[in-house]
């Protein structure tokens, strides 16, 4: 994680990780659907089961979009740039991935409680964090593979940043 601060332009630029503790969930999860779609190609009815077939052709696609994604997703831990600016009335988050970029916008004036939250981790000795915030009544999250401490370090220095009216005492600050 490197911060970036300038008059007017706070950006925070979250490096791709090549950790295990990181990617290793994805990794697993990967292999694991990719198993369970070869043995099930293997078991396939015949054609005069169409009703079973049908059954098995629907698993494989799914389990073939789940290997995909999963794909994708170690890809990006291992390209993927993500970036938090505030620049003015705004706070944007961007990912990278090689040339293709998207973007989420939030008016800054509209952020309410940015705050560190655990990720859901099927390994409990991960631990990671995350920044969670309320835009307009719906919970927004960035900074995925932040560490949490990390994480917590990100809300100190948009602390400074941000209005003192999109703070409340419920979270301590």
């Amino acid at each position: 994680m490197t911060v970036f601060e300038d008059e007017g332009l706070l950006t925070i630029e979250i490096a791709p990780t090549r950790r295990w503790s990181d990617w290793g969930q994805d990794a697993v999860l990967l292999v694991l659907w990719a198993l369970i779609g070869i043995r099930l190609a293997s078991h396939m009815p015949p054609l005069e089961q169409a009703d079973a077939r049908l059954i098995s052709l629907c698993a494989q696609a799914t389990l073939a979009l789940l290997c995909v994604l999963g794909a994708i997703r170690l890809i990006w831990h291992f390209w993927g740039i993500e970036e938090i600016v505030l620049e003015g009335e705004m706070l944007k988050r961007i990912r990278r991935l090689g040339i293709v970029a998207w973007s989420a916008n939030y008016e800054a004036a509209l952020v309410r409680d940015l705050h560190v939250t655990l990720k859901p981790m099927q390994f409990p000795f991960i631990a990671g964090g995350r920044l969670a915030f309320d835009y307009m009544g719906r919970v927004r999250v960035m900074g995925d593979r932040l560490s949490a401490t990390e994480a917590k370090e990100v809300v100190r220095v948009v602390r400074g940043w941000l209005p003192a009216r999109n703070w409340t005492p419920v979270l301590g600050i």
